[in-house]
């Protein structure tokens, strides 16, 4: 049997998804040309940027007071240059800056953490600045079926999907989310303007 405060949550939640069904936009945010990440994308850094890379990822584990324990400071939020290849045959690659990101430990996995990529002289397959969470960060699969839901109501959306990471030999699974940028406005049809975090 339920306990009280679980039937007002399944209640709640009820509520909220006919709310979001019955007065969501009819018209969807059309996308003007559509997004096509491949399913792995492979990242090198020098051997100094890479040693740069996971020291950094340790002394952010490592720091920080009783109170501030679990967050990672921004200290340890430098930019690293590395290269993304585009095309692992010819080993085409573009330029690119990488850093971790997250605010809490949980996206500290040593040596592999969530990165925040921004690539400098040209685009990854039309995505300019993008983020490669560790799955258990963002409850795994839930992200990715979070934001599909969004998408199909109507509300513009972050592209996000699972993909494989080779981050200088080592393999993983994170999840891809492109960043609020001017990109993703001008993808969903909307006029340039201020783009607002939280």
């Amino acid at each position: 049997m339920f306990q009280k405060n679980e039937v007002m949550l399944i209640r709640t939640i009820f509520f909220l998804f006919i709310f979001l069904f019955i007065f969501t936009p009819f018209s969807k945010t059309q996308e003007v040309y559509k997004l096509n990440i491949p399913d792995e994308i492979i990242i090198k850094l020098s051997n100094k940027n890479y040693n740069d890379y996971v020291r950094t990822g340790m002394r952010a584990f490592v720091d920080g007071s009783t109170k501030e324990l679990n967050n990672i400071k921004k200290k340890y939020k430098k930019w690293i240059k590395a290269d993304i290849i585009i095309n692992s045959k010819d080993k085409k690659a573009v330029k690119a800056a990488i850093r971790i990101a997250g605010d809490a430990k949980d996206h500290l996995r040593l040596p592999l953490t969530t990165l925040k990529i921004k690539v400098l002289d040209d685009d990854f397959h039309g995505v300019r600045r993008f983020s490669l969470f560790l799955p258990h960060t963002r409850n795994g699969k839930n992200e990715v079926f979070w934001t599909l839901l969004l998408k199909q109501i109507g509300f513009p959306t972050f592209y996000t999907k699972m993909i494989d990471v080779n981050l200088n030999g080592k393999e993983y699974k994170a999840i891809f989310q492109e960043s609020a940028s001017k990109e993703f406005l001008e993808r969903n049809s909307i006029r340039e303007t201020v783009i607002l975090k939280n």
